[in-house]
């Protein structure tokens, strides 16, 4: 509250009674450090004329008014389409009505003679910041709804400029790898969207008991539009995944592998598996980065999938990180507690189409990724067993 409290904040009060106008003066002007400037209206339409000439903080309305009362009163100011917070204060000891109004749009409720000025202040200050985040969910949502429509486009060109290529052109072998990269893209697009689906209910849960700031909602609103941006970029990068002539980068693995946990993280918190890290710096490659990140993701992904089908305790979910440097190439070894790959299965398990998760598994994942680190940017992807499970080890120059 005390961000709110440093700036002046201005009153539009909807009142027709003057002793109360005094009395909610005499409240806030008891508080220390809240500055406000107070205006007051006796009609809903002296509201309507005032704002035309000035600006307001928020909206304080009295719903017994002469002219209307009840929810109507704050029905007909809503037809004004004014787009500030709504503090609902009357002398109608009427839980049902103003929950109503909140309901329909205001942000509080309080009923004459029972607040005193720091309850005033405070009803204030949460009501002003609880329509700042409901303003920010709803330029989020619109944003969201935007990118959404947007990758259905593109995926719909994609798909037809696929289909448009002159079939003479095309091999029964890039038919199946036009097929398994279509399958990729929405095995990629799996996780952020769950991902999503996590920050929003994380939102609603945080609203509901609230605990939504404003620095909450900034941090989860970066979040999703990073994993839609996530996104947006794969279906960008595998259109162009079988072109020549991308242009190789030199990239840090390190950032790379943080950025690409990120977009996973929540999958493996509602599993409850443990992503431990131990990672050195300085540790770079060459090729390109965004496959790259896509390729590790299939491979802890996996991890992940694996060790929920096998029912692993909850003290052995864990999927280790390891990132070095080793005679002048880098190494990432992705280490999971799940038991291990059958000694039979070790030579298939890159196979498209090839899965151990039965009906789960589409066998494209880790097909993709070894494509992707060996013929894509020169690089060796295997695996072994450990004692404890798996060990997937991508190295590349």
């Amino acid at each position: 509250m005390d961000s709110y409290l440093q700036a002046k904040v201005k009153i539009l009060l909807i009142e027709d009674d003057i002793a109360d106008i005094e009395l909610l003066d005499a409240y806030l002007s008891d508080v220390e450090n809240f500055y406000y400037d107070l205006t007051s209206v006796h009609s809903l339409e002296e509201a309507r004329g005032i704002f035309e000439n000035q600006v307001f903080s928020i909206v304080i309305m009295d719903l017994g008014l002469i002219s209307s009362k009840g929810i109507d009163t704050y029905r007909a100011y809503k037809d004004f389409k004014i787009d500030l917070p709504v503090l609902i204060v009357t002398g109608l000891d009427d839980q049902e009505t103003g929950m109503q109004a909140i309901n329909e749009g205001a942000q509080d409720y309080l009923v004459k003679g029972q607040f005193d000025g720091n309850t005033m202040v405070q009803a204030i200050c949460y009501a002003i910041a609880r329509y700042q985040i409901e303003e920010k969910l709803r330029v989020s949502n619109k944003e969201l709804r935007r990118l959404k429509n947007n990758l259905e486009q593109q995926v719909a060109n994609t798909v037809k400029m696929m289909m448009d290529k002159d079939s003479s052109l095309i091999s029964q072998s890039q038919q199946i790898l036009t097929g398994e990269m279509i399958s990729n893209i929405a095995n990629q697009w799996k996780q952020p969207l769950n991902s999503l689906s996590m920050i929003i209910q994380t939102i609603k849960d945080a609203y509901d008991f609230d605990e939504l700031t404003p620095q909450k909602i900034d941090n989860k609103v970066n979040l999703s539009i990073e994993l839609i941006s996530f996104l947006a970029r794969t279906i960008d990068d595998f259109r162009e995944y079988f072109l020549p002539g991308k242009q190789m980068q030199i990239f840090d693995l390190q950032t790379l592998v943080e950025k690409s946990i990120g977009f996973v993280e929540f999958s493996f918190e509602a599993d409850r598996i443990k992503i431990e890290l131990d990672m050195k710096e300085d540790c770079t490659a060459t090729g390109y980065p965004n496959e790259y990140s896509q390729a590790f993701i299939n491979i802890i992904n996996n991890a992940r999938e694996v060790i929920k089908a096998r029912s692993i305790p909850e003290t052995d979910r864990s999927v280790k990180i390891k990132l070095f440097m080793e005679n002048n190439k880098s190494v990432l070894t992705v280490e999971d507690r799940a038991g291990g790959i059958e000694s039979d299965q070790l030579t298939k398990i890159f196979e498209p189409y090839f899965t151990t998760k039965k009906e789960k598994g589409t066998g494209v994942g880790l097909f993709v990724a070894k494509n992707i680190i060996e013929k894509n940017m020169g690089g060796r992807l295997t695996v072994s067993n450990s004692d404890k499970g798996a060990i997937f080890r991508i190295e590349l120059k």
